[in-house]
């Protein structure tokens, strides 16, 4: 769960911006509007972020969404960070860019955050209730450092594997994507939560339409998934009575079959051998029998329900995912955002 969020010089945002989810001490809320984290205190469950227009609203979206992407997919050899500077005031284009999240976990706050400039990470940090799991410095020739600390109760082996993820670690990628590449068990949970938290929801046109392949993977690694989009569909009168995922391995069909879920390095892997994996949806035809049609089959307006779909299953399943959304007024229809706000709220 989101706690926290720090930005600074990001694209309109010059000096450092807060936006924190922490209840306001002496303000009475209504029940269902907070939730009660031990060692936290009362959290907001939805929060509204207004203001005039160019007053960097969307800015801040964008950011966490840059924030998440950039700690997870990181970066290929001699790629830019894709940081966007403040460019109003000269000055503001050649300092770095900082951002910081705070937020609960598996039971832990973490806190996690990086420095970065156009082509390098200059700074990266990451905590564990305030214990220092790691920390890394760059220096202007790019060489960076990496101490390791307390904050997770590490093996000597492990800590020796960690830090040879750390030496063949790109100066312009993030330790923690590559932690992530690398299959490193201990920040597996971590990780996802910041996986999740980089897909821009709602899909738009104007990003290339609904994020397709997200939904099979997300059905792929948790069959409730499915069960939502089933549920979600039938809701909304598409016609849709059933959705099934099929693969081209049979080990993997197997697994769909019986309703058991892939992890995310078995997942991987079956991508990796060439495995296609797709969503068929299950119409009934005129003459009562079920008709199986693709994704390509379906219409614009229910393809777009698909990408919603796993949005609106973040708000309902309690993974502490934080759904933000930009424009909520044209992005989602006002019935499912007014359902969905109640389902939030308790």
């Amino acid at each position: 769960m989101l706690l926290q969020l720090a930005i600074e010089n990001y694209k309109s945002i010059r000096e450092r911006v807060v936006w924190s989810m922490l209840a306001a001490e002496g303000i009475e809320h209504q029940p269902g509007q907070t939730v009660d984290i031990p060692g936290v205190g009362e959290v907001l469950r939805v929060a509204g972020l207004y203001g005039p227009n160019a007053s960097g609203k969307s800015n801040i979206v964008e950011a966490w969404h840059f924030f998440c992407d950039l700690a997870t997919d990181g970066r290929k050899a001699r790629q830019a960070t894709g940081r966007v500077p403040h460019k109003l005031e000269p000055s503001w284009r050649s300092k770095p860019t900082v951002m910081e999240a705070v937020f609960h976990q598996g039971g832990s706050v973490w806190t996690y955050g990086f420095e970065i400039d156009d082509q390098r990470i200059r700074s990266e940090w990451l905590t564990r209730e305030e214990e220092t799991v790691f920390e890394r410095s760059s220096a202007g020739d790019g060489e960076s450092t990496v101490e390791w600390g307390s904050g997770l109760q590490l093996s000597e082996q492990r800590v020796d594997f960690m830090r040879f993820v750390a030496e063949g670690t790109r100066p312009n990628q993030p330790l923690m994507a590559e932690l992530r590449d690398r299959n490193a068990t201990e920040f597996e949970q971590l990780s996802d939560y910041l996986f999740l938290n980089s897909l821009p929801f709602p899909p738009t046109h104007e990003t290339g339409g609904p994020p397709l392949e997200t939904v099979i993977d997300s059905c792929a690694k948790w069959p409730e998934t499915k069960t939502f989009l089933v549920l979600f569909l039938r809701e909304l009168g598409t016609g849709v009575i059933d959705v099934k995922l099929h693969a081209t391995a049979a080990s993997a069909q197997q697994m769909f079959d019986k309703g058991e879920a892939l992890t995310e390095p078995q997942l991987e892997s079956v991508r990796e051998a060439g495995v296609e994996i797709e969503l068929r949806f299950l119409h009934e035809g005129t003459d009562g029998r079920n008709v199986v049609l693709s994704a390509d089959e379906l219409s614009d307006g229910t393809r777009r329900l698909i990408g919603l779909s796993v949005a609106w299953h973040w708000l309902v399943i309690p993974v502490g995912v934080a759904l933000v959304v930009d424009e909520l007024d044209r992005s989602f229809h006002p019935a499912l955002t007014k359902s969905r706000r109640q389902n939030a709220m308790g």
